[in-house]
């Protein structure tokens, strides 16, 4: 099996000091839409709403933006040009009605019994898989406008901290700049939060990549107030490009476990190994 942490990981998580980050990647890997089809990228979603504006030259503008490493702005452009209900449609015909096709994965996450959860994910995978399983013994979810995040993370129920909202209240999903703006102006205590959080505990980045505009956002607003010689870690496939994992460890104090760029079933491995090596500490 699998096994790419370091001890002191392994450690840090056994103590309840480490908090799991889960991305869009965990999301494609182990959910499908009504359809049956995994659930979609950034590119994915953005090219989706683009379908739904008629004007060309402001498709364009979009796809150069994305293409050159702003999907925010990208964003922008689409959330300038549709109607929210659309928008509303196009989130809910991906997220709202998935299967979930590997639910063992979440229960070994509830089992380790991570002191917070926090997720970027538009879906309820998380919160619906830990009832299935058997293996929650209790969560609160919290999105980044509701005001019950410090309650959940104080008690012994574990917080799943939704940072860009959540289908069920699509009106209020993060998808632009302009929307990032308005969350962290109007939303400042649960970020205040967060940044705490990060501050105290390692952070575990499970299912994202390098090009993930959520993780570069995230990690900046990290590395800008604070620094430890105590890492964060992110799984990722492996990059051709050495300078950006460089990059991760330098400028974010980020320590990339890579695998195999083809081999994604190796995140679900390490999962599991993380799992046993934490049961095994505990006991």
């Amino acid at each position: 099996m699998y096994d790419p942490w370091p001890d002191t990981v392994v450690q840090e998580v056994a103590d309840r000091r480490a908090i799991i980050f889960i991305g869009s990647g965990i999301s494609r890997a182990t959910c499908q839409d009504s359809e049956g089809n995994p659930l979609p990228t950034w590119g994915d979603l953005l090219e989706k709403m683009l379908s739904k504006i008629n004007i060309e030259t402001r498709k364009k503008e979009a796809r150069k933006l994305y293409k050159n490493g702003h999907p925010l702005d990208a964003a922008q452009i689409i959330k300038d040009n549709l109607q929210q209900h659309e928008i509303n449609a196009i989130l809910r015909s991906y997220f709202q009605n998935i299967n979930v096709i590997d639910s063992e994965l979440y229960e070994k996450i509830a089992l380790i019994d991570f002191p917070a959860i926090v997720t970027t994910n538009f879906d309820k995978a998380i919160e619906n898989s830990f009832v299935k399983s058997g293996a929650d013994h209790g969560h609160n979810v919290c999105t980044y406008y509701q005001q019950h995040a410090l309650n959940d993370i104080r008690s012994r129920s574990i917080p799943i901290l939704k940072i860009h909202g959540c289908i069920s209240d699509p009106d209020k999903a993060l998808l632009s700049r302009g929307d990032y703006f308005r969350s962290r102006r109007t939303d400042q205590a649960f970020f205040d939060l967060l940044e705490s959080l990060f501050t105290l505990n390692t952070v575990i980045f499970f299912g994202y990549s390098l090009s993930d505009p959520d993780l570069r956002l995230i990690l900046e607003n990290i590395n800008l107030k604070h620094s430890t010689s105590m890492k964060h870690v992110i799984l990722l496939p492996k990059e051709r490009n050495r300078s950006q994992v460089r990059s991760l460890e330098t400028s974010f104090n980020c320590q990339a476990l890579e695998y195999e760029s083809s081999d994604h079933g190796k995140q679900r491995e390490a999962l599991f190994s993380l799992y046993e090596r934490v049961l095994e500490l505990k006991q």
